[in-house]
């Protein structure tokens, strides 16, 4: 059996897949930073500028706001510590896998030695015959061992293999969520403020009724 390099000891898939989740993490921290500032000085703005109902309304807003970016910052550490041992996992895979396929080569090169090393002996009329068959028997205890590792480094190839489908699988479930999760976080978002205006719009003309009976 021949052992081609090729990509078996290639992460680069892997590698692209993690840089995805990278970008979608930072996503999700940028959207929850954003509405954790928003909120704080929304609700300072308007506490300056409108009436006394105004103000309370936006003390809402301000808290089902930090709400929802609690929930966000919950959602990405819930992804994150999943993501983390799915990692260390392939990690540890991709690690046994070089390793397997290292000792594969090495038994390979000794197993030709070997060959060789009988081959030698087997060409020298002169050799004595301890030496041809201590030379035999290497030969045959090389072989076992490298057939032994070639075996082995395909067992570890399809365990890995089937973790690297797994953690794909784990991994495109996760964007999705992180998707949908993202998106009715921001519809939220967006109809708070739109319930805010509407509110605004309705005590407005009150309070400029009050202030123009002031004067």
């Amino acid at each position: 059996m021949c052992i081609k390099n090729s990509d078996l000891t290639s992460t680069a898939g892997y590698d692209a897949i993690v840089q995805y989740l990278n970008d979608g993490k930072r996503t999700c921290k940028e959207v929850e930073d954003f509405m954790k500032a928003s909120t704080l000085k929304r609700s300072l703005d308007m506490l300056k500028l409108q009436t006394e109902h105004v103000s309370l309304s936006h003390l809402q807003l301000s808290h089902s706001l930090r709400e929802e970016a609690k929930k966000l910052e919950e959602f990405r550490e819930k992804q994150k510590d999943a993501r983390k041992k799915v990692e260390q996992q392939m990690d540890a895979l991709h690690k046994q896998k070089a390793s397997q396929y290292k000792k594969t080569m090495d038994s390979k090169k000794t197993y030709h030695q070997k060959y060789r090393d009988k081959e030698e002996a087997d060409q020298n009329l002169f050799s004595k015959a301890v030496k041809a068959q201590q030379a035999k028997q290497n030969a045959e205890e090389a072989d076992r061992l490298y057939q032994q590792n070639v075996t082995m480094v395909g067992k570890v190839r399809d365990e890995w293999l089937k973790e690297h489908i797994k953690a794909c699988e784990m991994f495109e479930k996760q964007s999705m969520e992180r998707i949908n999760f993202l998106r009715n976080t921001v519809w939220t978002h967006l109809n708070l403020l739109s319930q805010q205006c509407v509110t605004s719009d309705e005590v407005r003309p009150a309070a400029l009724i009050f202030k123009l009976r002031v004067l």
